[in-house]
């Protein structure tokens, strides 16, 4: 069994949705061709609840998310695959901003960003801000539409921002130095 929906953002169509039962899992792919900018995510709703399906990720001439689940996960998340009636994707709004004068350029890599190889990496990638008025419990990366983002497993925890009006994927960093959503 398959359906295919409209991909919402806001009142636009920007692409599709495919939902396909096969071997007791539900798979469900987005796919648009349309221009994202930053970090965007798509879901599938129903009349009960909604499920991520994932972060929209550049591929040569679209963005995609791919998600399989099994009923039981889709029950959680008050779904039935018949009662999956609506996809949107949502992404930063532009509008929501930090203070610039609260970053700084990150020059010299603190210990606690060397405790985990992920952070340690983004850390070590261009134009990385610094939080300054902390030891650093954030670090922000510069989201470069077109530009593959250089650790796509920590796409989902980070939090789009603009600073200064360019933007950022920030990043919390616990005590331990792992990397954590803020």
């Amino acid at each position: 069994m398959e359906k295919t929906l409209p991909l919402y953002l806001g009142t636009s169509v920007i692409g599709s949705v495919v939902c396909r039962e096969e071997d007791g899992r539900i798979l469900l792919h987005a796919k648009t061709y349309a221009t994202i900018r930053g970090i965007c995510r798509a879901y599938v709703k129903g009349r009960d609840g909604n499920l991520l399906i994932g972060v929209l990720s550049p591929e040569r001439t679209s963005f995609s998310a791919n998600r399989a689940v099994t009923r039981t996960a889709l029950a959680d998340a008050g779904l039935t695959f018949d009662g999956i009636t609506y996809a949107y994707a949502l992404c930063p709004d532009k509008k929501a901003g930090l203070d610039a004068t609260d970053w700084s350029k990150l020059e010299n890599i603190p210990e606690i960003l060397h405790k985990d190889s992920a952070v340690l990496s983004l850390a070590k990638s261009t134009d990385v801000l610094c939080d300054s008025n902390f030891s650093p419990t954030r670090i922000a990366i510069p989201l470069i539409t077109g530009k593959p983002f250089p650790r796509p497993d920590l796409l989902c925890l980070l939090t789009p921002s603009e600073i200064d009006g360019v933007l950022y994927g920030v990043l919390g960093i616990s005590k331990n130095g792992t990397p954590r959503k803020i």
